[in-house]
Parts: structure tokens; sequence; C-alpha cells
């Protein structure tokens, strides 16, 4: 046997190997295949992933004709929560303004009183409070905190789970400005920077998602930004989209979609290829919002600088509150910084910054960070942490406690 054929059956043997290894290591859930190596937590979902249109209609048989359902359609934001709604599932309750609130019967003034200090919070799951009871938020214990040091404060919360860094600007613009906030904060979740980049959920979490619709999406040319897909596309006529995404006028500007993994490839018989090609892609996509020159980076940045204008133009103050993430609090608690200090940095040189990762470590010391979180959102604890966190930096800054 020559060198070469030693090779060629090298190779040979060593692929069979590590097939057999990821056969063994894959779970088939009902939504998607997923290789799980448990030593790391490291699970990746693989292609090919559920016929998007079969999730539409699913969503659409649950909505179109019903009031019972917490996520509607918003022609400006993509989706939203339903107005005077309370999730009897999820302890979610919003009013009429569509707001998280305690009572469904509570309604705020479009303009606060002279004496009281308006607060209103802009951002996702984190920040709207998902796996909590409205008294269990951040932003309720924010609420209580000011009001304990005499200052009268009232927190509205605009947050929505799963909307992009985009979504809450927009949110803000659209809706929270009408509430005359004396001060905007935006909740930072780093996963949001890659939630800018996509216009379908369903394609970002590869088929793992209850909400099918289309969102907004900035574009940044010439350091401007540009929005597209606005207003988004109604749920009867995303089937013709999906049908033919690639051929979308905007299909190319979501960088989760591939093709080839919503359909049967022949290199899908190989799960040890499909997994090879989908750590590589997941690698690329890491890179939009990690690298400082990334398109993710460079957009999440420029959103948050054109919120903060806004906020600014309209007479209101802007603070920004780190939420930080469960996958990364390991990290910083053993080197002190974050995968994303660059992103924080940089803010950090701009606006006003909470950053509540070391009261939250502090409260834990010799425990497990696992209290901070419920399965993947903050506990009662990481809320309280938080809330309180935020209160102490705005009763200690009178430029914003003072109104």
């Amino acid at each position: 046997m020559n060198r070469f054929t030693q090779f060629i059956v090298i190779v040979l043997i060593s692929l069979g190997l590590l097939e057999i290894v990821v056969r063994m290591n894959i779970e088939h859930p009902e939504t998607a295949r997923t290789f799980w190596l448990s030593p790391l937590q490291l699970g990746i979902k693989l292609p090919p992933y559920p016929d998007p249109l079969t999730k539409l209609q699913d969503f659409l048989d649950r909505t179109s004709d019903s009031n019972d359902s917490l996520a509607i359609y918003d022609a400006d934001l993509g989706y939203t929560y339903r107005p005077g709604y309370a999730d009897p599932k999820t302890l979610m309750i919003h009013n009429s303004q569509s707001i998280r609130v305690g009572d469904i019967t509570k309604e705020y003034s479009r303009k606060p009183d002279s004496n009281t200090l308006r607060i209103a919070i802009f951002g996702d799951s984190f920040s709207h409070g998902d796996g909590v009871a409205y008294t269990e938020t951040w932003g309720h214990h924010l609420e209580m905190e000011l009001r304990s040091q005499g200052i009268e404060a009232e927190v509205l919360n605009f947050g929505v789970g799963g909307y992009g860094m985009d979504q809450a600007f927009l949110r803000y613009l659209n809706q929270g400005v009408k509430f005359h906030p004396d001060l905007v904060i935006f909740g930072f979740s780093i996963e949001n920077t890659f939630r800018n980049l996509y216009l379908f959920r369903y394609f970002y979490k590869q088929g793992l998602t209850s909400i099918p619709l289309s969102k907004p999406r900035f574009l940044l040319k010439e350091d401007e930004l540009h929005l597209i897909n606005h207003p988004t596309p109604k749920p009867e006529e995303i089937p013709d989209i999906l049908r033919n995404f690639s051929g979308w006028q905007y299909g190319k500007y979501d960088r989760f979609y591939f093709e080839d993994e919503y359909q049967k490839r022949f290199w899908h018989h190989l799960e040890s290829v499909t997994l090879l090609v989908a750590i590589y892609r997941r690698y690329r996509l890491s890179l939009l919002g990690d690298a400082p020159n990334g398109e993710g980076y460079l957009l999440a940045q420029a959103i948050i600088n054109a919120f903060a204008q806004s906020a600014i133009d309209n007479q209101s103050d802007f603070l920004i509150v780190h939420l930080p993430p469960k996958n990364h609090l390991p990290h910083y608690a053993k080197t002190g910084a974050f995968g994303y200090d660059e992103q924080l940095k940089t803010l950090e040189s701009r606006y006003s910054v909470v950053r509540p990762e070391k009261q939250m470590l502090n409260a834990v010391q010799g425990g497990s960070i696992d209290s901070l979180f419920g399965d993947v959102h903050f506990s009662r604890l990481g809320h309280m942490i938080i809330g309180e966190a935020a209160a102490r930096y705005i009763a200690d800054d009178s430029s914003l406690s003072n109104h």
C-alpha cells in the first residue's frame, strides 16, 4: 500500500469515526435536529430546517380570527403585543396602550404629572421581563427603589420579546415619544446586534420561533441609516415571499437565510458534513457582530446613536442599561471582561451606561450564576439586582433624577 492510498484510508476512517460521533450526539426533537455536546453545553441545530410556510400557517390559524394571542401583526414594527390582553400562560399583561402593567386597567396619561419622573424602557424580552410577573421585573424594581429614595418615579415598560435594536428604536419613535418621558432607557442585550441583521426571525432561529412574521431593518450606507421593508408585509402576503425568498427585493439583506438549509440536499445524508457547514456559517455570522468593523457592530452603534439623538431632540435624557446574558457571565467572572467589551467601551465613551454585572456576581458569591436566571431570562433575583443598580445610578446623577 503506497503512501497516497494510506492517506486516503486514514481520511476515510477519520470521516467515518466523525460521522459516528456526530450521529451519537444528535437529538431529534420534533422541531429541528440538534447536535449536542453536553460537556460544552453546546447545541447546534442541523438542516434541513422546518418549512417556514407551515409555521406561518399555524400562526395565521391562531391569530387571524382570534383575540386570544399575545402577538399581533404591526406594519411599523413587524409585530407587537396585543393591546388590552392578559396572557394566562406567561403572566404577561398589557394595557390598551400595549404597555406592560400589573393591572390591565392601568393606563398612562400622554404627559406625566409635573412632579413625576417618567421613565420609559425599550428593548427585548430581557427588558420586558419574560418569565416573571410584572412586580418582579427590573423596571418595576427601578420604580419602587426610586420612590423609596424620595423620587416620584413612574416607569413605562415598552419592551417586546424578540425585538432587535431597530424595532426598539422604532417603537420609541412611533409610540414612546408620544408619552413624553423624562428619561429614555435602552436595555442593551448583545444578542440584538445580530437581530438587526435579519428580516425574518424564522431564519435567525432556524425554525424555532412562534412568530414567523417579518420585521423592518436598517441598512448603513455612507454612515446614514436607511430603513427597508417598511411597512412590513401583511401576514397574508408573506407566503408568496417565502416561496421565492431569494427573488424577493429584500431577500439579500437577511444575513441568516441560506436557501439550502430549507431543502433536502445530498450532503444532508452525511451528518458530519452538515455539522461542519453549519459551524462554518455560524462562525462567519458571528464575525458580523463581534468584529469592530463587522456589519452588526457598526449598525448597532449607528442605531443606538440615532436612538439617543432622537431622545435628546424630544427633550428626554438617554440611559443605557447593560443586560448581561447567561452564557457570557462566567467568562466575565473569570476575566473581568466580556467578549464584546469593545462595544461596551464605545457606548460608555458616549453615553451613561449602567453596568450591573459586578453587583450580580457579588450577590451569588460562593453560589451559582444560575440563580440569576430562569431558563434563559433573568430570575426574580436577577431583575431585583438590575433594577436596584439602575435606581442607584439615576439617584446619584442629579442630571437624570431632576427634571
